[in-house]
């Protein structure tokens, strides 16, 4: 069982245009924490694959904290290729204590003089620590990243192992209703994943698994949100929940099937990063769907290596090889999604081996 993180990754290629955005974030953040049989602690760092993973000449030193305690992590064994590190109380140069109730671990990167690369601390909340939004960590499972400020549940630590979202989320479902009672029968909505309704108004999504106070839902593409009768929800991965969802407001976009000339192209990219394949749920408005697209990739030349047509609704799946069947190689690649040779999206994704 894999865990999940959402890519955190620095994607700066000065001498190559390829997309408008670059993302620029720090090059090493905290990716997986828990306690073995024994309470005693274990993280993982991810370094990022942009800048060739942990690069000593980089780093002056990097640092573990607590709210007691702050604590150096030995480097003098780490490769310069390293893109996972895992840590515990023996890495440290001191010891270091992280209470099992609840506590805020920090890791703090201080770059050395000849660095030109730009960082930001990182930190997890969990248990009975203000802001957390983990209640605690059971035994046999991990907090990890989902998103770059947020964690989740993780049913089985998989310290050191490619990512993935199973074991992550727990499965919510019943019906949906709008403000006159009446169920809900099409259309897009979402908490985390968008909302499989059917005709008969039930509902089914998948939810990271952390604290949920629920009292709004997103609309179609994440454009808009809707007030709904609030509830809350605290249960771990592999859990089926079942809840009615009322809407306190109209929601016309929900209730038709035909979406505005302006409405946007959805299109989500899992897991990422990836060692084997990574998939690609795309959402097209209805006046596009007719039309044929395609996602693209490229690699960080510039040069693409795939199409993949994609219809609406569906999940297409790249397994890692270019159009004549070669497996590429680990690294950075970019997606863009197209209609008629326009662009309507495009992202990044880390491939590891």
């Amino acid at each position: 069982m894999k865990k999940l993180f959402i890519v955190i990754s620095l994607v700066l290629i000065s001498a190559i245009n390829v997309f408008d955005n670059p993302v620029y974030v720090p090059p090493a953040y905290l990716s997986e924490f828990t306690f073995d049989k024994n309470n005693n602690w274990v993280m993982e760092i991810t370094f990022d694959m942009n800048i060739g993973g942990y690069l000593n000449g980089n780093y002056d030193s990097i640092c573990v904290a607590s709210t007691k305690d702050t604590a150096r992590v030995r480097l003098g064994n780490v490769k310069d290729s390293t893109l996972i590190l895992i840590i515990n109380s023996d890495s440290l140069s001191s010891p270091l204590y992280i209470d099992k109730k609840g506590d805020c671990v920090k890791l703090l990167l201080y770059l050395s003089k000849n660095s030109h690369f730009y960082f930001s601390n990182d930190s997890i909340k969990f248990g009975n620590y203000p802001g957390s939004l983990i209640d605690s960590i059971p035994s046999g499972y991990s907090l990890c990243r989902y998103g770059y400020d947020s964690i989740c549940k993780c049913k089985n630590s998989t310290i050191g192992l490619p990512n993935s979202v199973e074991g992550t989320y727990f499965t919510l479902k019943g019906h949906i209703f709008n403000k006159r009672g009446y169920p809900i029968t099409n259309g897009f909505l979402k908490f985390d994943y968008y909302l499989n309704i059917t005709n008969d108004g039930t509902y089914s999504t998948k939810i990271f698994s952390r604290e949920l106070n629920l009292s709004f839902i997103r609309g179609y593409y994440e454009i808009e949100s809707y007030q709904i009768e609030p509830f809350y929800l605290n249960v771990n991965p592999d859990t089926v929940v079942e809840h009615d969802i009322h809407l306190l407001g109209d929601i016309m976009s929900a209730e038709r099937n035909d979406k505005p000339e302006n409405a946007e192209v959805s299109i989500i990219n899992y897991p990422n990063p990836f060692n084997l394949s990574t998939n690609f749920y795309v959402k097209i408005p209805s006046f596009l769907e007719q039309k044929r697209g395609y996602i693209l990739i490229y690699n960080v030349n510039g040069r693409k290596i795939k199409s993949i047509p994609v219809s609406s609704g569906s999940v297409v799946i790249w397994n890692g090889v270019d159009s004549h069947g070669h497996v590429v190689s680990s690294g950075v690649y970019y997606y863009r999604f197209e209609i008629n040779n326009k662009i309507y999206k495009n992202g990044s994704m880390i491939l590891l081996k």
